[in-house]
């Protein structure tokens, strides 16, 4: 079970953006513009709800483990998005038996482990990686795989987790194919790798990999079939205006806009006929979090006034998304006592 957040419907935003724009949501809201003001809706959702790991955001579901291997998607399920943390047992209803559990994330998913990795999601334009793993016990075994075909993939296994990246290094450096591209740094009390493009090869580097640089598979292990429970928050929702039709038939996955009550549903099974709201096997609701509405709306409005070509109350409605969103963040930082860890691009 997993707390119930505050919620609101699509409806409070939709509309909440049409009387900023000076639109009379009830009389003047043509659906060509709603159906384009719910592009920047979704856009400033996500904008927002990637910012930070909200706490009524956060998902915990139980999942089992096959080949050491938690899938990103998985029927039925939440697809995972950003991972806070896996635990042996659910974290709130069985807080005296749950211990963490380390992981390691990977192309194909999340591999439970000794010594857990947080990837890169990017080749900067200084060329930086940092590969970082967390000391969870011993015995651990990594492959770095490059895509860079003339740098071999280096497979290690240490006694615990400062002895593998130790070993890792020192592999990686006996590598004149791996040297003539980077050069490798190892610090003991942060446990991290770090890889830097020599001046040589850095225009080749940036040029070939826009993704990551590299990804961690990890060997069988004592966790391979285990049913872990991943405390997460999900990828970001999308809304639409399109209306639900009572007589239309939807197939799974589609998503309507239900007047009635506001809120978005995606429909979980084809469908003919039957209410949103009536049936939760049927129609499972989008809602919106309610932390998120205000700052949505203006993010959703800065957008639309880029539209109109009005540049500066764009900007001053994208300053007020801003805002919003820093204290928010800055008070639910200070009550979990965690670093402000914001994500926020111009």
């Amino acid at each position: 079970m997993n707390p119930t957040p505050r919620i609101c419907s699509f409806k409070d935003v939709l509309h909440g953006l049409a009387t900023k724009l000076g639109l009379d949501p009830q009389t003047q809201l043509q659906d060509s513009q709603a159906r384009a003001l719910t592009v920047h809706i979704n856009e400033a959702y996500e904008f927002c709800w990637d910012a930070f790991p909200w706490p009524e955001a956060m998902v915990i579901e139980a999942r089992t483990a096959t080949a050491g291997l938690l899938p990103w998607s998985e029927s039925a399920k939440e697809t995972l998005g950003m991972v806070k943390s896996i635990w042996s047992a659910h974290p709130l209803l069985c807080s005296s038996s749950a211990s963490k559990v380390n992981f390691a994330v990977g192309p194909a998913g999340i591999y439970l482990c000794d010594c857990a990795s947080v990837l890169p999601t990017t080749l900067g334009s200084k060329a930086v990686e940092v590969l970082t793993y967390e000391n969870g016990g011993s015995g651990g075994t990594a492959t770095i795989t490059f895509k860079n075909s003339t740098v071999p993939s280096v497979t290690q296994t240490g006694t615990d987790a400062e002895d593998l990246l130790e070993k890792l290094r020192d592999a990686l450096l006996a590598s004149t194919a791996f040297t003539a591209l980077y050069t490798v740094a190892y610090d003991s009390g942060g446990l991290t790798l770090t890889f830097t493009a020599v001046a040589n090869g850095a225009d080749q580097i940036i040029n070939t990999f826009t993704t990551n640089l590299f990804s961690i598979v990890r060997t069988a292990g004592v966790n391979d079939t285990q049913t872990a429970y991943v405390v997460f928050r999900p990828q970001a929702p999308t809304f639409t205006s399109t209306v639900w039709e009572a007589t239309k038939s939807y197939a799974a996955e589609e998503r309507i806009y239900f007047p009635t009550d506001g809120h978005c549903y995606r429909c979980l099974v084809a469908d003919e006929g039957t209410v949103p709201g009536t049936d939760a096997d049927v129609w499972e609701r989008v809602p919106v979090l309610r932390e998120l509405q205000q700052m949505v709306i203006y993010g959703a409005l800065a957008a639309a006034r880029d539209d109109e070509g009005q540049p500066q109350t764009a900007q001053l409605a994208r300053s007020q998304r801003d805002d919003q969103l820093f204290l928010k963040i800055n008070i639910l930082s200070n009550q979990s006592g965690q670093t402000l860890r914001a994500k926020l691009v111009a």
